[in-house]
């Protein structure tokens, strides 16, 4: 696996246990924390998924297009990414799981305090799981 790929799923892996790890805290809520996590469990996922699917030449370009800016943290950038330049598909069920992880889920809940459920927060961590089990198929 290319070493930018490796290191953006690498930190999929790791954004996703300390997601669970949050989740099952005793007594305290951080189910917020949890669920920015999971977020960025997807996003790793994706951009680590891109980054392998892209001709080797390309990779250092590819990787700097897709880490900068807003749309950086963008599902649907990322996805028309995959598509148009890596010839790439989404499976319905996967984009189903982001449109989950989006649903709460965006770079800037770094900044908010409110609770969230803890229903809610398992579900955004199962579907960011699922988008990296996902991505560990398609990668070699």
């Amino acid at each position: 696996m290319d070493a930018t790929a490796r290191r953006y799923y690498r930190a999929a892996q790791r954004r996703l246990a300390a997601a669970e790890i949050l989740l099952n805290q005793e007594g305290r809520s951080f189910n917020l924390d949890a669920v920015y996590l999971a977020g960025y469990t997807a996003e790793c996922s994706l951009k680590a998924l891109i980054v392998e699917a892209t001709p080797r030449e390309a990779r250092t370009a590819m990787a700097a297009d897709i880490s900068q800016g807003a749309r950086a943290h963008d599902f649907e950038y990322l996805m028309y990414i995959y598509r148009a330049r890596c010839s790439g598909t989404v499976p319905r069920d996967v984009r189903e799981c982001l449109t989950r992880v989006r649903s709460i889920w965006n770079a800037d809940i770094r900044y908010d305090s409110r609770q969230i459920e803890s229903a809610d927060a398992e579900a955004v961590i199962e579907a960011a799981r699922a988008v990296l089990e996902w991505v560990e198929w398609k990668l070699p």
